[in-house]
């Protein structure tokens, strides 16, 4: 909910301060020590200033947050309060002894739970997003993984490919276990995928409501974007170069190395070798088919990441020339490169701004 503080937060606390004579003390009020106490959005320094208070304001005090306390205060109308952060030093318990910083006003219960700021829950919820996405991935590299070991590992061959009936049954109970423990194995990281994008879901969906409602709060620095943004960059290219390494050498692999050639019956002695043969390449191809998809997936993840992050940086770097484009205070009047004329040509008078750098 984006909100004009200064619309609703002053006029809310003038009326505080004005009510505060006659509203019975409580224990949980802390009234404004000092005229210009600033109300701050997040419990820091360099937080944005929501409001400016007189002394005498009266507010609900309803957590605490190092040296800051965080209070209640009235929102537009119809709406939720808002929460905010004074100076504990600048505010005391109404009808009781002013508290150091970081303890609880008297007569209020210990050991209660600090209300983080903005940007503290916006980083909270980006944690949950990245945290959400490594399960995803995780689960998906669970059931992957079983499902291409049963292929490959556990592959069960032609009844003529074994010498006796024996070692045929004990192939059947190895793929069967396989396959048990395959199925438990896509159970758990199917459920890993889906635990993974809830909490990415949830991530997405808190840190959008507060760059919407807070933006100036929730928007990092320019250094700390382009750092992100080469970081990211970096990092995109790093998996399309392996995603193309994984493709390729599983391609290459399977063509170009002897062992995993396409067979000739002429070239083996009895159809048992032949078939082996046969079947060695037929997983070599398996396990190439999901080691290139694998690559494949791994590079265009990478690719898009490269490109998107290019992009970003182009946009930062376009801001911050934007941004230097200011003329310095200090500069003299006569020197600004903003300059208004007025000139007449024929039967028109023209008037504008003329601008030198």
């Amino acid at each position: 909910m984006k909100v004009n503080a200064e619309k609703f937060l002053l006029p809310a606390a003038i009326l505080l301060a004005a009510a505060a004579a006659s509203a019975p003390a409580s224990a949980q009020q802390v009234e404004v020590v000092a005229d210009g106490t600033q109300l701050m959005l997040d419990p820091s320094a360099s937080s944005p200033v929501m409001a400016t208070l007189a002394a005498g304001t009266v507010l609900e005090w309803i957590g605490e947050s190092g040296p800051y306390y965080a209070v209640s205060v009235p929102g537009p109308p119809g709406q939720e309060n808002l929460v905010g952060y004074v100076l504990a030093s600048e505010v005391e318990v109404v009808g009781m002894p002013p508290s150091t910083p970081g303890d609880p006003p008297p007569g209020l219960p210990s050991g209660g739970v600090p209300i983080p700021g903005v940007a503290q829950q916006h980083a909270a919820a980006k944690g949950m997003r990245e945290a959400g996405l490594r399960r995803a991935v995780q689960g998906a590299a669970v059931a992957a993984t079983a499902q291409v070991s049963v292929s490959i590992a556990f592959d069960l061959e032609d009844r003529e490919s074994y010498q006796t009936e024996a070692e045929y049954q004990a192939a059947v109970d190895r793929r069967t276990t396989a396959e048990t423990v395959r199925n438990v194995a896509l159970i758990g990281g199917g459920a890993l995928v889906a635990y993974g994008i809830g909490r990415y879901v949830f991530g997405w969906r808190k840190m959008a409501e507060l760059e919407r409602e807070f933006p100036e709060a929730t928007t990092p620095p320019l250094e700390r974007q382009l750092a992100e943004a080469t970081l990211n960059r970096t990092l995109g290219k790093r998996k399309f170069v392996w995603g193309a390494i994984l493709a390729g050498a599983s391609y290459l692999t399977i063509e170009y190395v002897p062992y995993f050639a396409e067979p000739a019956a002429e070239d083996f002695e009895d159809a048992s070798e032949f078939q082996s043969a046969l079947n060695r390449r037929g997983k070599a191809k398996t396990a190439r088919n999901w080691i290139a998809g694998t690559g494949g997936v791994l590079g265009a993840w990478g690719l898009a990441q490269w490109i998107l992050s290019a992009q970003k940086i182009g946009e930062i770097e376009e801001i911050s020339r934007m941004t230097a484009l200011s003329v310095p205070l200090e500069r003299p009047l006569s020197e600004s490169p903003a300059k208004l004329y007025l000139a007449r040509v024929g039967t028109r008078t023209h008037l504008g701004v003329s601008w030198s750098w």
